[in-house]
């Protein structure tokens, strides 16, 4: 069933961030606290890759370690479209808590001073009017919008060492991420572009569509 959507997260939705600790040396996870305010008067949904799980598996954040930009290293996820079981409600007036286990999936070898700010575009974010469920009409929200973002953190953290990750393609490498990305690697570098795994999931499957 289709969902009529509600661009409503510029003014219902609030997100901020919080760290108990200011410092972490290189045994402690940097865990932070996500909260999650609906100020309308109106329940809505959003969806649940837009909030940590402890684990991410999005890019949901924005990270500098001493003003340069950090590497998500995390996985990534190629969904299907979404449906309403892809959403989760956020009662009127109601604040969602969850934890995000940052070290997991950025790049925290270097020694620093992290900033550390939640950050979705307007594509990848979509909050809809609960009442709005049993509607058969689909709109995109408007690109013109800048998305969601939180109040921005400032840590000291201790690099840690590097993050191995598994490759889900066999016998490929991490070059690149997502089909601009991989179409953009295939120009300039082809022979990286033949064994960079997301260069194998979008062409094979031609999607989004290429040509």
């Amino acid at each position: 069933m289709a969902i009529m959507v509600a661009n409503v997260y510029g003014s219902c939705l609030q997100v901020k961030i919080l760290s108990v600790h200011s410092v972490f040396d290189k045994t402690q996870d940097v865990v932070v606290e996500m909260q999650y305010n609906n100020t309308s008067n109106d329940t809505i949904s959003i969806y649940k890759w837009c909030l940590p799980n402890n684990e991410l598996n999005d890019p949901l954040f924005k990270v500098t370690c001493n003003n340069v930009p950090v590497n998500y290293v995390g996985p990534l996820i190629k969904r299907r479209e979404p449906t309403i079981e892809d959403m989760i409600s956020l009662e009127a007036c109601k604040t969602k808590i969850i934890q995000a286990r940052l070290s997991s999936a950025y790049d925290m070898t270097k020694t620093g001073i992290y900033s550390i700010q939640y950050d979705m575009s307007a594509e990848r974010i979509v909050f809809k009017h609960a009442r709005t469920f049993e509607s058969t009409l689909v709109r995109d929200i408007s690109k013109s919008q800048s998305g969601l973002q939180s109040n921005i953190i400032e840590l000291t953290i201790e690099g840690r060492p590097n993050r191995q990750r598994e490759q889900i393609v066999i016998d490929t490498y991490d070059y690149a991420y997502g089909q601009m990305a991989s179409t953009s690697l295939a120009l300039s570098t082809p022979s990286k572009a033949i064994m960079n795994a997301d260069s194998h999931e979008y062409f094979a499957e031609n999607l989004p569509v290429l040509l």
